[in-house]
């Protein structure tokens, strides 16, 4: 988790960002470039690939942490 974290924060460069519940509809900064960058920066970080139907479907922190779970345990 620590580490999703320090990848919300550098991305969005909010260094005291809390992502607990957050979302593409409640946190507007999170628009479409900036989900790009994101996406780029956690598949560096957890070296893990999402697909183009997850890329595109995400929508939360949370669904970011159970792809990222369950792509890190297989």
């Amino acid at each position: 988790m620590n580490k999703l974290v320090a990848v919300f924060r550098d991305v969005f460069d909010r260094p005291d960002l809390e992502i607990d519940g957050l979302t593409r509809s409640n946190f507007p900064a999170w628009d479409s470039l900036a989900h790009v960058k994101l996406i780029i920066s956690l598949e560096e970080e957890f070296d893990f690939k999402f697909t183009i139907d997850q890329v595109s479907n995400v929508r939360s922190v949370e669904e970011l942490q159970r792809l990222l779970s369950d792509g890190l345990v297989s």
